[in-house]
């Protein structure tokens, strides 16, 4: 029976990568991005982490399809790329949604399909 990984920020760049390589090593891969078109991906929803709603459809989208979870991993993620004193509170917020909110999010959401495996919390720059 193949294992199943939830990869956020699927759409590009880390995320993209892990998604082929999960799909390399036989995994199931469903991912979660608000870009991309998850051609990596057994089921793909385009959806904004730091929505709860539409993480709350999502999750219907997932276990509509898989029994449950081996892994997750939070990924998405979103960079404000300009000086603290240039950045507006609205983005400062909308960092702090995607790129934290988003782990509590998820992790409630989608922790109850797993039976074991992992959750892995990703950051970079």
């Amino acid at each position: 029976m193949s294992k199943t990984v939830l990869i956020t920020g699927s759409g590009g760049g880390i995320g993209k990568a892990l998604a082929n390589a999960f799909a390399q090593a036989g995994w199931q891969v469903a991912g979660l991005d608000v870009k991309g078109d998850g051609q990596d991906c057994d089921l793909f929803v385009k959806a904004d982490v730091s929505d709860p709603k539409a993480l709350e459809a999502a999750r219907e989208s997932f276990s509509g399809r898989f029994s449950s979870l081996d892994c997750i991993i939070n990924n998405a993620a979103v960079q404000v790329v300009k000086s603290l004193l240039q950045t507006t509170p609205d983005e400062w917020a909308s960092v702090f949604r995607t790129n934290v909110d988003s782990i509590f999010h998820i992790t409630r959401l989608f922790a109850g399909m797993m039976e074991g495996g992992a959750i892995i919390n990703l950051s970079s720059v």
